[in-house]
């Protein structure tokens, strides 16, 4: 079977997306496949690159301002066209819905190729960047945020996710009707319990004492901050250090709580580990902690279980999925860093108690093994392959569903013009409206988009305005601070256009609703 996986980040990129993405095409390779992986091209990099897990194809890409080790490609339709022509994959497989996945996902649709899509995204991830605005404002950007989801989602031949609770996040916001949870796995003869060994923390010239320890990006959706500050309280009784594995933009502002908690000396920053070396600093330590807001597994959490590792986790999303109080490790309500420090102190002060717990742990990450994963995807594309009908080109088709109003498709757009279409008779009984109803629906449509540019508008003007006022921005270079002033003007322009489009709008979707010449009976009264 020929199969694309396409993801916005690859390794050398390191996150979660990106290790399953490397995973799932070596397991894939590994069961006699060929395998194509479609990616931001990394700098330095060819346009296709043929690693031992799969052929890579880069993407034109750009470094995310302030993300040096993220990248993402802006103009990747066309590209997505040409590699789909390239590879003739019989069905591709994508990870997100961004730049990459978006154009790959048009790509395979206009070209009958069935897709499956993989969401790893919650709106959380970006909207804790600007929790600085008013709630009202966050939450229509969450809205947005799932209906652009949709949009990408909605022509899938199916959609998976890593645990239950993601699926569940599908059905309730209507991207689809189901979803399928496949476990993101991990590699159990890689990560498994070993004596203990702080070896690990010697390649970084860490004390050998005992050790909490966190692995992932150092973003604010983390909530690391909340881990140092339960340490400043857990220190106050016991020898016991942090050690922060991975980089990002929020690696400052953790410095600096670190020493206004009186804690610096005893929180140590690795920066980026290789994945080769993971095992060893998962065997260096005697906690795992997670506390972020948005996981919808978290790789990391099943690594250090899959070590034996006891964990304390948020009780948040998907993390309960993985860590079941009081059997392999403990919860705590985020924000709550008083429970948070009480449940470390639990476990850092009771061997025989992380011994207990770290066997659950790594019984439960069994139930994870990448081999299962790999499995349960290969039969996913087998029964996608038999069931999905041949669809013809775009060119061969009819054209979209409400296409003329260029608003919504797929069932969004159904369910939509089924609301609209619905208006018609009551229209027809109370005004003599016998006008057809795609120009009641063109006329609410215009009046609904006209609502959503002008939020954008608002929403895009003082996110970046406001930018200012959150501490954590600290430009380190002048092409930022040149950045970020010409965004200010752009964010206002863009918002003025936009309500102005939306006035225009809603006088033209209500002249359209309110239109004399839709009456027939004023109309054959000016007949006579």
């Amino acid at each position: 079977m020929k199969v694309l996986l396409a993801s916005e980040t690859y390794p050398p990129d390191a996150n979660g997306a990106a290790y399953f993405t490397q995973r799932l095409a070596r397991g894939l390779t590994e069961a006699d496949h060929d395998v194509h992986v479609a990616c931001p091209r990394a700098p330095g990099g060819g346009a296709i690159t043929l690693r031992d897990e799969a052929v890579v194809h880069g993407a034109p890409s750009m470094q995310v301002p302030s993300y040096p080790h993220l990248r993402f490609s802006p103009r990747s339709r066309g590209w997505a066209r040409a590699t789909i022509r390239i590879v003739k994959p019989e069905l591709v497989h994508i990870q997100n819905h961004f730049c990459v996945g978006r154009a790959m996902a048009k790509a395979a649709h206009d070209a009958g190729i069935p897709f499956v899509a993989t969401n790893h995204f919650v709106p959380e991830n970006f909207t804790v960047h600007v929790d600085y605005l008013p709630r009202p404002f966050t939450s229509a950007l969450t809205t947005l945020l799932w209906r652009d989801l949709a949009r990408v989602y909605d022509r899938a031949t199916c959609i998976t996710t890593p645990t239950p609770y993601a699926a569940e996040l599908i059905r309730e916001h209507r991207v689809a009707s189901s979803a399928t949870a496949i476990s993101c796995g991990v590699d159990l003869a890689r990560f498994r319990p070993r004596p203990a060994d702080r070896r690990g923390l010697a390649l970084f010239g860490i004390a050998d004492r005992p050790t909490c320890l966190v692995v992932g990006r150092l973003d604010r959706d983390k909530r690391i901050d909340e881990v140092i500050g339960a340490l400043a309280s857990v220190h106050e009784e016991l020898d016991v250090q942090l050690v922060i594995v991975g980089q990002g933009k929020d690696l400052a502002r953790l410095r600096r709580v670190a020493e206004a908690a009186g804690v610096a000396q005893s929180v140590a920053f690795t920066g980026f580990v290789e994945d080769p070396d993971l095992p060893a600093v998962y065997a260096a330590a005697d906690v795992y902690v997670n506390a972020g807001i948005a996981e919808l597994q978290s790789i990391s959490t099943l690594e250090a279980m899959a070590c034996g590792k006891p964990v304390v986790a948020a009780n948040a999303m998907a993390l309960p999925h993985l860590v079941r109080n009081g059997v392999n490790g403990y919860t705590f309500e985020s924000g709550d860093i008083s429970s948070l420090a009480a449940r470390l102190g639990k476990l850092l002060g009771d061997p025989a108690r992380r011994a207990r717990m770290g066997k659950e742990s790594r019984a439960i990450a069994v139930e994870h093994d990448t081999r299962d994963t790999v499995g349960a995807y290969e039969a996913l594309y087998r029964q996608v392959l038999a069931t999905a009908a041949v669809r013809a080109p775009r060119s061969d088709r009819r054209p979209d569903r409400c296409r003329g109003t260029q608003l919504l498709t797929g069932s969004t757009g159904d369910r939509v013009a089924r609301e609209s279409l619905s208006l018609a008779p009551v229209l027809t009984e109370q005004r003599g409206d016998d006008r057809p109803p795609t120009l009641v629906f063109e006329a609410l449509m215009r009046c609904r988009a006209a609502l959503l540019a002008g939020l954008v508008g608002i929403v895009a003007a003082l996110g970046i305005a406001a930018v200012p006022i959150n501490s954590d921005f600290r430009p380190s270079l002048s092409w930022e601070w040149a950045l970020y002033a010409a965004l200010v003007p752009v964010a206002a322009m863009l918002a003025v256009w936009l309500m102005r489009r939306a006035a225009e709008d809603v006088k033209a979707g209500w002249s359209l609703l309110a239109a004399p010449g839709g009456n027939s009976r004023e109309r054959s009264a000016r007949s006579r």
